[in-house]
């Protein structure tokens, strides 16, 4: 997955943990400005995704963004494999999780 920033920068990012309004990313050395605005890529089976979002807040190693619009059908295409037999705290998943 990627994140782009508005103003250029492009970073190769994993996803920690998702819900529907946002995501936290591991974005290693990097730290962006709270409230910078981004374009998440993310590439899946079904096709690539571009979504809006905001960066709420960041230090060195994460970041987390809340989605412009809910993503319920991410969540669900994320979710739903890891779902099987596992319950989901606050209705967040941790992703990378085995699954």
């Amino acid at each position: 997955m990627e994140l782009c920033c508005h103003g250029g920068q492009t970073l190769s990012c994993k996803a920690l943990n998702l819900s529907v309004e946002g995501m936290l990313l591991e974005t290693g050395d990097i730290t962006l400005s709270t409230g910078a605005l981004v374009d998440l890529h993310i590439h899946t089976g079904a096709g690539d995704m571009k979504i809006p979002a905001a960066v709420i807040h960041s230090n060195t190693g994460c970041t987390g963004v809340m989605f412009h619009r809910p993503q319920p059908d991410l969540y669900r295409m994320i979710t739903q494999p890891l779902n099987h037999g596992r319950s989901t705290i606050a209705g967040r998943v941790p992703l990378g999780a085995g699954g």
